[in-house]
């Protein structure tokens, strides 16, 4: 097995091109990736690494398999302050999505991390419903939408030999990645665009500052109970057709507004409704969240979940 793991190392580090010295914090989330981090990025130019959670453990000690978790970030967050580094990357338990923390230990919103992502690839890209203003106003006529999930992400990727695609769920598809989402693959990228900006003295918290101006709400989880996915997506589409700017019917509904803008599906594991959502500012989410939220209790629908 160390063979295929060496060999798979070997194959990541042709991906690797740091240029200037950075300090990066990884957590494994004591999941698969684990086997690999350590390895292969202690041993990069450039690359001073801290490592926390590489043991594999089905029990998840640390915080869980999920980065999404309340209070799964927490100890990343604390390590990238104590240790002055530049990037704090945390993956799943399988390592097919990955989260990133900045040098104010902050948590980089996924749409940013797409952004810079695709910045490192050249057009078309692929995108899901979920997706905000910070992709698709710079990079209007560039994507091509898609269902969310994997096998949509990837279809959509080869129909249209796209170079790059994304979810807000924190998986990152690559085409020179044989199509297929990879958080090592992606964490790689990220590194190199820091080294970069380090050259340049920048952080990654001033570069995402300066596109990133718009307030994403955290993704909401409605459980459907007895009702039908369609009548509820019906409900919404009632309740805002004579105000919306603009509706897609996709991937469930998606509605938006001059200053806010939501997105309803069912989700593709469980029996709830997922609902994204995005303001112009702060105000405008919440205006806009309030609004769901009155639809949610008219509807007699389960507890809204986080």
């Amino acid at each position: 097995m160390n063979s295929y793991i060496n060999e798979y190392i070997e194959f990541l580090r042709t991906f690797i091109k740091t240029e200037n010295a950075l300090i990066s914090v990884f957590d494994a989330s004591n999941g698969t990736t684990g086997l690999i981090v350590e390895p292969l990025f202690s041993k990069i130019p450039f690359v001073s690494g801290y490592f926390l959670n590489t043991a594999l453990d089905g029990n998840f000690p640390a915080h869980g398999p999920d980065p999404l978790r309340e209070g799964a970030l927490n100890e990343l967050s604390r390590a990238v302050l104590s240790n002055k580094a530049d990037l704090g990357i945390i993956f799943d338990a399988d390592g097919d999505r990955v989260f990133f923390i900045d040098n104010m230990g902050t948590m980089i919103d996924q749409d940013s991390v797409a952004y810079v992502l695709m910045k490192q690839h050249k057009p078309p890209y692929v995108i899901d419903s979920g997706t905000g203003w910070t992709i698709r106003e710079p990079f209007k006529n560039q994507y091509i939408e898609s269902n969310t999930g994997h096998i949509f992400i990837k279809q959509a990727m080869r129909v249209h030999d796209a170079s790059f695609g994304a979810e807000r769920s924190g998986h990152y598809y690559f085409k020179d990645f044989f199509f297929a989402e990879s958080g090592i693959r992606a964490a790689i990228e990220m590194i190199n665009v820091v080294s970069g900006l380090r050259g340049e003295g920048k952080t990654i918290h001033e570069y995402v500052k300066s596109f990133s101006h718009y307030t994403r709400g955290k993704e909401m989880n409605v459980a459907i109970g007895v009702h039908n996915s369609g009548h509820i997506l019906n409900e919404f589409l009632e309740s805002f057709k004579n105000e919306a700017q603009e509706v897609v019917i996709t991937d469930g509904v998606t509605m938006r507004f001059e200053d806010w803008w939501f997105n309803i599906r069912q989700s593709n594991t469980e029996s709830l409704m997922r609902i994204n959502t995005e303001g112009r500012d702060k105000p405008c989410l919440e205006k806009g969240k309030k609004r769901i939220e009155e639809i949610v209790v008219r509807l007699g629908l389960g507890k809204m979940l986080s």
